[in-house]
């Protein structure tokens, strides 16, 4: 294995192996021994770190929604809720929904609701193509029936983004987030340091480091989350711990 200029430059930002069964680890020695300067990202380097991350996100759930990845979400019970529910999501998380969501039902609901429809198109611009696609496949014979079982249909395949718009509290509880603090407080010593979180949700790994850190900046496009993480890091502080983080 050769130390290549693009490994090297990842390696510099710091490596902590896990496993290392065949010893590559040691062609990286060199690369991590370079001492990192301290001074903060310029905002090229930061949005250059947060666009490569919401790049990945997406891949990913485009994967999921077609299946090349099992995950089953499954968060909450969205049967009772209203189609209007999208009327609460971001810009950001509808511009995922081509590839997530599925076009048959989002053509039989956005027929039988034009109001969603309209917000779609006016909340999120860059979505008009791919809606056009969708629209002109609906089927305007749609039963009082068929429509609901697709509406429920895409509220299921968006059931994550509906737990961040209307109770995070849903996803703060989910078993995947019960993991021991020390897992991440053992892999580096965040004493002094000045933590950027990208993609925080609600702040699972910004709040285990804030007690550590000099600084913690929890980075998070949707708003309701923001809100949510807010007021989880107001109530962590009436009870003596940290919360000085953005």
């Amino acid at each position: 294995m050769q130390a290549v200029p693009d490994v090297s430059d990842v390696a510099r930002c710091g490596i902590h192996p896990l496993l290392d069964k065949d010893g590559l680890a040691a062609c990286l020695a060199g690369a991590t021994a370079e001492t990192l300067s301290s001074h903060p990202p310029t905002q090229n380097e930061f949005l250059e770190v947060v666009n490569d991350f919401w790049y990945h996100a997406v891949w990913t759930a485009k994967k999921l929604s077609q299946g090349e990845v099992n995950m089953p979400v499954n968060w909450m019970d969205v049967s009772p809720l209203s189609f209007n529910t999208l009327l609460l999501l971001e810009r950001v998380q509808l511009s995922w929904f081509p590839g997530w969501a599925p076009e048959a039902e989002m053509a039989i609901a956005l027929r039988a609701n034009p109001a969603v429809e309209w917000y779609l198109r006016h909340k999120c611009p860059e979505l008009e193509p791919w809606l056009d696609s969708v629209m002109a496949r609906a089927s305007p014979a749609a039963s009082a029936e068929q429509v609901r079982q697709a509406e429920v249909a895409i509220l299921q395949a968006l059931d994550d983004l509906l737990v961040y718009a209307v109770d995070p509290a849903v996803y703060d509880v989910q078993s995947f987030l019960k993991w021991d603090s020390n897992e991440l407080t053992s892999l580096a010593d965040f004493t002094g340091k000045t933590v950027i979180d990208v993609g925080s949700g609600t702040g699972r790994l910004a709040l285990t480091v804030a007690d550590e850190a000099q600084a913690v900046f929890a980075v998070e496009p949707v708003a309701n989350l923001r809100h949510y993480l807010k007021h989880k890091a107001s109530s962590l502080s009436e009870r003596g711990l940290p919360s000085e983080h953005d």
